[in-house]
């Protein structure tokens, strides 16, 4: 090879790192542009950011009042629906004592008590008198309202306390009973019959 060759040949590739050069720069150069661009994107104005944050607490502030207003409504319908559990049938206020079974029975005595501490603070007691004469008109004998007070104590939310220093009683906590799975006719003791 001869010098004018390699003159020439060496020519050729300062020319081609001199292009190389100038492409890495442009690539720089828009490149840095496209940071410019995309910075003004992110620069945003006091007064504008106050703003969104205001939009978001406005919506924070409607979900938190469609929050509250959806855990009423399901308070409201887990009372009714542990009531209609609790519920035998429609027709058991038109039944006379002698035709209610022994889980019909369980199954008012529970309703009753649920009611009373639904209408109350939550929670509510049944003694003898009150299951006898509040839920039974007087029908049962004082040994069989103990029995139903047993009997009604098998689900969760509803208890028999016997303290010393009061009479024997149903206890019945509301909020527990809500929680708790109350459907007496298949839940119940397992005994069948009239009594």
């Amino acid at each position: 090879m001869s010098d004018s060759d390699r003159d020439h040949g060496i020519d050729q590739d300062r020319d081609r790192d001199a292009d190389t050069d100038r492409g890495t720069d442009r690539n720089t150069e828009s490149d840095r542009g496209g940071d410019r661009n995309r910075g003004a994107d992110r620069d945003i104005q006091p007064e504008e950011a106050l703003r969104i944050a205001q939009r978001a607490l406005s919506d924070l502030s409607e979900l938190e009042d469609e929050v509250a207003q959806l855990r009423a409504d399901h308070e409201e319908l887990a009372e009714e629906f542990t009531a209609a559990k609790l519920r035998l049938s429609s027709e058991d206020d038109d039944r006379d004592y002698r035709q209610l079974t022994r889980e019909d029975k369980v199954g008012i005595v529970r309703e009753h008590g649920f009611e009373r501490a639904v209408d109350g603070t939550g929670k509510a007691r049944l003694d003898y008198t009150d299951i006898m004469w509040g839920v039974f008109d007087g029908e049962p004998s004082t040994k069989h309202c103990y029995t139903l007070m047993r009997l009604a104590a098998d689900v969760r939310g509803f208890t028999v306390r016997d303290p010393e220093d009061d009479s024997k009683h149903l206890r019945v906590d509301a909020a527990e009973a809500k929680r708790g799975d109350c459907l007496f006719r298949e839940n119940n003791t397992g005994e069948t019959g009239v009594n």
